[in-house]
């Protein structure tokens, strides 16, 4: 009887699951173990449903249980790699998700879960030859090529790092993170022209989200002395910014308010972000400041009008 009741409470938490309803799924997951506390494959369920709480140690000790409970179910050691990338447990996420290739060389997912893993604990060379082996099993996977790019750019190799950024956004043109990043690596190379090209090209493909490509660009175009251009671009970064955190949104809107000549509204808006989310995590900008704070193509801009 017990275990009748458990399959119930398992089907409907699968349901429930397949909906999106995770809290909700996962108290049916905790009245299946109740009833049944080796019930793997609701440990199993339990365990993503934890992982999209955000609840990894809980998840974790899941993905645990089904190794112990199902030790032929090779995909758990992946997803414990997985749950400890997450709890910063670099080496030991490493270790699990070689374990886990041992049995499926060559997925794609593992691989690239390992070559994160090798960046995070300052392997990249090794995480190189990971992200190179992900794309020459299959040359259009974008994600694979963007990494190997991302670690390029962090070796100092910027020219290579530039054609994998090419390969990335040739693989999914409509990815506006690619453009941007290759825009970035193109204005660190001193081509700023191609670079206003690729920001364009971002804010094409998705305007609602294109605030970090709208700020380079605003700053190339003030660099070059186009104010009215520069004002333009500016205008339209608050709002606009695409998988960056709240911080990531008021340094871009500082930026272009220190541009603009108001640089007292530039020190409020970080201070408030800073007080409201605690970080000061801006991948990617610091560039933009120096682009901006350099010496004017034109003899213009903020450097001759901030003195």
């Amino acid at each position: 009887m017990r275990r009748r009741r458990a399959d119930y409470y398992y089907r409907e938490a699968t349901r429930l699951a397949r909906l999106g309803a995770h809290d909700q799924a996962l108290a049916a997951c905790h009245r299946v173990i109740d009833l049944a506390p080796g019930y793997a494959e609701a440990h199993y369920l339990r365990a993503f449903e934890l992982s999209h709480l955000g609840r990894h140690a809980e998840a974790l000790a899941d993905f645990d249980q089904v190794a112990a409970l199902m030790p032929g179910e090779t995909d758990a050691a992946y997803h414990r790699g997985s749950q400890l990338s997450r709890l910063g447990r670099h080496t030991e996420a490493l270790a699990a998700v070689d374990e886990f290739l041992l049995t499926a060389p060559g997925n794609a997912n593992a691989l690239m879960l390992r070559g994160a893993e090798l960046v995070a604990l300052h392997r990249d060379e090794e995480a190189l030859d990971t992200f190179g082996e992900v794309v020459a099993r299959d040359p259009g996977y974008a994600m694979g090529h963007y990494n190997r790019a991302m670690t390029l750019t962090g070796l100092g190799r910027d020219r290579e790092a530039l054609a994998a950024y090419d390969r990335a956004v040739a693989s999914a043109p409509d990815q506006i993170f690619f453009r941007i990043r290759k825009g970035v690596a193109l204005a660190g190379l001193g081509d700023l022209g191609s670079a206003l090209t690729e920001f364009d090209a971002a804010y094409r493909v998705a305007p609602e989200k294109a605030g970090e490509a709208e700020a380079w660009a605003g700053a190339i175009l003030w660099h070059r002395g186009d104010d009215q251009g520069a004002r333009r671009r500016f205008a339209r970064v608050k709002g606009r910014v695409s998988g960056n955190t709240a911080f990531d949104a008021a340094a871009l809107e500082a930026i272009a308010r220190c541009a603009l000549g108001d640089p007292s509204g530039a020190e409020r808006t970080l201070r408030e972000a800073k007080s409201r989310h605690g970080s000061a995590h801006q991948d990617g900008l610091g560039p933009l400041y120096d682009l901006l704070a350099a010496p004017p193509l034109a003899g213009r801009g903020p450097a001759s009008r901030h003195r």
